[in-house]
């Protein structure tokens, strides 16, 4: 090159030098400004504000582009896993997709890996499974893999995941298990309960719970060691293993755990899962408000996550919601959705459960063609995939819709082969259903009622083995269990058969536990095994120092209470102790030796029913089915039945509307009289003087039946004396103790609660106490709960003047306020009550709406009144709403003068309230008719 070239030369050269110093001095950069945001993004990630460093991610991302490769692979990997974290699962994809590139440009194996993992998951929550296992296939066949044993584990353990998701639960299970034993190797603790959720969910799917709680106890343990645990997947698997198994209150006080474990972690998906739960557990209690929110809301929630299968299932379950509340159009329409996206991910199974709601749909509508191919659909599919369960439920539907065609022979033939094709236990019920509805079509009135009977067996077989005791009326009131007892009855009555009918409408009241502890005769404890015995002193113990640490803490909301669907900080722990507790209440007594034999009894006949009434006393039981509400009129000669001329829509409105007018003083006689001419006119001419018995139902057990008015003009309550029971069986099945030899009295109130002040109880207690020689009187700091609880069990007349509080997440944990101390926090709870053993002729609960109580579709109603009349109370006096404390007094002293008289405690209600009403101050019914008398 010449001098003159490389003068010509030179000026580019140092242009050129210029612009490769600039744009490397602009990459430089570019490249700390990147590193700078991902630091930023790491500690938001780390405080689990996930949307928060998305945001710096995305940023730190784009200025990466001209790093070096390995610097831009991790931006784009942790761009991926927050995207996972806050629920934008698509964007997650795309970020490991480029991450996966430039792994590849760089032949990083290690991080191929690990991406095509993560991207396995995702594609797996998103409902595209074959993509998930391929991209697991391929990042196990990458050379050299199998050799590093985290990168194994963590593989396996996603191949569990998926496989889980496709129900293939052996190889779920075995996948699961070699990654826990890597795991452990490893010494990972996260990877091993995250191992253990997948062995419980495992077990949970062959049906053994037992299993399924211990795996979830390893993976709590595994938890523990580690510094960062995410606890949302251990509870979220532990609430459904025990929604499974029954166990709903234990399963609502675990899903609010996940909820609160997973917003704390800041992990959408998780919390959209819990709040899901959280629906189905509402549903369950029949409260279909809040159900329908949560479940609307997780839906949102899996929308933005772009979860479709999520979504799918979200309307399915919405879709059967509506079905429950009738309203059929709206369930169609979210069944038309679900059916869609299940189809869009290829998911024949999903698509057949699906149809099979449309089918219950349609046949609701009666649009019995439509039904019947929906279940042919469904049954052909179930069929195909070999899920018998699904062939059983299915063929048994397609024979109660032929039934319904009239096609009497075709629909047998599809019930008899559901009998060959075995399937779930609820099934069983619905297959002597259609039998019974094809030999009615028959005209054969005796085998239908024979077959109603069998299926009434088959229900109550389901009922004894429930797990949770006191949730068993609410299952018997799901679905279209009731309707059979309906259908049963119909046709008892028609057929002339009122003692079937009336043995029928008990059957269908549930006869739960509560009612058949036999007045408080069996310890339930008794034969418990020494575990169980040692986990609830200890639960116990927990808390109550629970308790006191919540009464520390300033502007603390009463326990229990809910605050939309999760409890406020202060006191969610105690919440979550006393769901534990409650749910082992429950287990214990289910698996009492001395309470199985009792709860596996034979129903009471209509002439043990009969007999039960002394010779003075007639008693009205009634019966709210679904279309029609009828009236039983039972004497010691026989049994008299009537159809109600409202429906039960319309008496549930008007039961309903009294109520609100007596607690809030509007003119309610209009009223009283039309309730008295649907409720007690239809027998009134065959009523003889005496005490009437009244058992109510549904609805009923609200209203206040001495303020019902009838022709004369003047109250029931004044006309003739009245006595409460829950029902007939369960007065016949609870015969009251001997009352002790010595009626000593136990006259407590106005407790150091830190309730508010009640200024008349001092006053009511000494009043009555004056009149019980010899009484004891426990007042202010005197009336704790450990002194209440010893005298009570023996006294022979027991008044308590003090706050009660209702519970209605756990009605075992409703109670008394009582003074604390000697140990006890100061409420006499629901559950302790039952432990008693108590004698007394009458106990008066002079406390606000103690009569009330968690009132399920099935009519099991949960009270303190009902605690104490099966503790051993021969009668109890309650109320229906709150009274002031002035008039209240005065009944309560004019009542107790006539018991301490001789009176029986339904002739001293009669005549003290009439003595309250003649008071001009307290005329209304509100003063005086909230007042009940339950038991004898």
């Amino acid at each position: 090159m010449t001098h003159r070239q490389s003068a010509r030369i030179a000026p580019t050269l140092i242009v050129l030098i210029g612009l490769f110093s600039a744009l490397t001095a602009h990459a430089w950069d570019r490249g700390v400004k990147a590193r700078g945001a991902l630091r930023a993004a790491d500690r938001l990630f780390n405080k689990r504000a996930y949307r928060e460093a998305l945001e710096r991610y995305r940023r730190a991302a784009q200025q990466a582009e001209t790093s070096d490769g390995e610097e831009l692979s991790r931006v784009q990997t942790q761009l991926g896993e927050c995207a996972e974290k806050a629920g934008l699962y698509r964007e997650a994809l795309e970020a490991w997709s480029r991450a996966l590139g430039t792994q590849l440009a760089r032949d990083d194996r290690t991080g191929m890996a690990e991406t095509l993992r993560r991207m396995g998951e995702a594609h797996a929550f998103l409902g595209e499974y074959e993509k998930g296992l391929r991209c697991l296939a391929l990042g196990r066949e990458l050379p050299g893999e199998s050799e590093d044993v985290g990168r194994k584990a963590r593989a396996l353990k996603s191949l569990a995941v998926v496989r889980g998701a496709l129900g293939d639960f052996p190889a779920q299970g075995k996948a699961a298990q070699e990654a826990l034993e890597l795991f452990r190797k490893a010494d990972d603790a996260d990877g091993e309960a995250g191992c253990w959720v997948q062995l419980a969910a495992v077990s949970q799917a062959g049906g053994k719970f037992d299993e399924a709680l211990r795996a979830i106890a390893g993976a709590q343990t595994a938890a523990k060691r580690s510094p960062n645990p995410d606890l949302a997947p251990i509870y979220l698997t532990k609430a459904g293993i025990h929604r499974a198994w029954g166990d709903m209150r234990q399963a609502l006080a675990t899903d609010q755990e996940a909820l609160e474990a997973a917003r704390k972690g800041g992990v959408v998906e998780a919390a959209a899962v819990a709040q899901a739960n959280l629906g189905l557990d509402a549903m369950a209690f029949g409260e279909y408000g809040r159900a329908r929110e949560a479940l609307e809301a997780a839906r949102k929630t899996f929308r933005e996550c772009g979860a479709a299968d999520d979504v799918a299932r979200m309307c399915l379950e919405l879709g059967r919601l509506h079905y429950f509340q009738k309203g059929m159009t709206l369930a169609q329409a979210e069944l038309e959705e679900a059916r869609r996206l299940f189809e869009a991910s290829a998911q024949p199974v999903a698509v057949a459960v699906v149809r099979a709601a449309t089918g219950r749909v349609h046949e609701a509508q009666g649009r019995f063609v439509e039904a019947l191919t929906e279940h042919e659909h469904a049954l052909a599919a179930f069929r195909a995939a070999g899920e018998r369960s699904g062939v059983a439920a299915e063929a048994v539907e397609r024979g109660m819709v032929l039934a319904a065609m009239g096609r009497g022979a075709e629909a047998l033939a599809a019930l008899s082969s559901a009998d060959a094709a075995g399937g779930e236990a609820d099934v069983g019920w619905r297959r002597w259903q259609g039998k019974a509805r094809v030999a009615a079509l028959h005209g054969d009135s005796n085998a239908a009622a024979a077959h109603y009977r069998k299926a009434a067996d088959e229900i109550e077989k389901l009922l004894v083995n429930a797990r949770v005791p006191q949730f068993r009326s609410s299952f018997l009131g799901g679905g279209d269990r009731l309707a059979l007892y309906d259908e049963a009855i119909e046709l008892a009555v028609q057929s002339g058969r009122a003692g079937e009918a009336l043995e029928l409408a008990e059957r269908s009241r549930a006869r739960a536990f509560l009612d058949l502890l036999g007045a408080g005769s069996v310890n339930v404890r008794q034969g418990a095994g020494a575990t169980l015995l040692a986990r609830e002193k200890e639960l116990k113990e927990h808390i109550l120092a629970l308790s006191r640490r919540v009464a520390r803490t300033p502007e603390a909301p009463p326990a229990g209470q809910l605050r939309g669907l999760v409890a406020e900080p202060a006191e969610s722990e105690l919440l979550a102790a006393r769901a534990e507790h409650h749910a082992l209440l429950e287990r214990i007594a289910t698996e009492s030796p001395a309470l199985a034999g009792l709860v596996a009894a034979q129903p009471a006949s209509a002439e043990r029913l009969r007999s039960a009434l002394a010779a003075d006393e007639q008693a009205l039981v009634y019966h709210i089915g679904d279309s029609a509400a009828r009236l039983f009129l039972v004497e010691r000669r026989g049994v008299t039945v009537a159809k109600l001329s409202a429906t039960p829509k319309e008496l549930r409105s008007l039961a309903a509307v009294f109520r609100i007018q007596l607690e809030q003083r509007i003119p309610s006689e209009a009223m009283a009289r039309r309730l008295y001419g649907l409720l007690i006119a239809p027998v009134e001419g065959r009523l003889r003087p005496g005490c009437l018995v009244l058992a109510p139902h549904d609805m009923l057990h609200y209203v206040p039946f001495a303020a019902l008015i009838g022709p004369g003009g003047r109250p029931l309550g004044f006309e003739r004396e009245l006595r409460m029971v829950p029902s007939l069986t369960a007065s016949a099945f609870t015969p009251a103790r001997p009352a002790v030899a010595a009626p000593m009295a136990l006259v407590a109130g106005a407790p150091a609660s830190g309730a508010p002040e009640l200024p008349k109880a001092t006053e009511e207690v000494r009043r009555v106490a004056s009149l019980y020689p010899g009484a004891t009187v426990l007042t202010g700091e005197a009336a704790t709960e450990e002194a209440v609880r010893r005298h009570m069990e023996t006294a022979g007349v027991i008044h308590l003047a003090c706050h009660g509080v209702l519970e209605g997440e756990l009605p075992l944990y409703s109670g008394l306020l009582l003074t604390p101390g000697g140990g006890e926090d100061g409420r006499l709870e629901l559950h302790e009550i039952f432990g008693l053993r108590l004698s007394a002729r009458l106990a008066v609960l002079s406390a606000c709406q103690t009569a009330l109580g968690s009132l399920s579709r099935g009519d099991e109603l949960v009270c303190l009144s009902r605690s104490f009349l099966q503790s051993g109370c021969q009668g109890v006096l309650a109320s229906l709403w709150s009274v002031p404390d002035e008039s209240t007094a005065q009944l309560m002293t004019e009542l107790h003068r006539r018991i301490a008289a001789g009176d029986r405690p339904s002739t001293a209600l009669r005549v003290s309230a009439q003595k309250l009403a003649a008071d001009p101050k307290f005329a209304e019914p509100y003063f005086w008719a909230a007042f009940a008398l339950f038991g004898r």
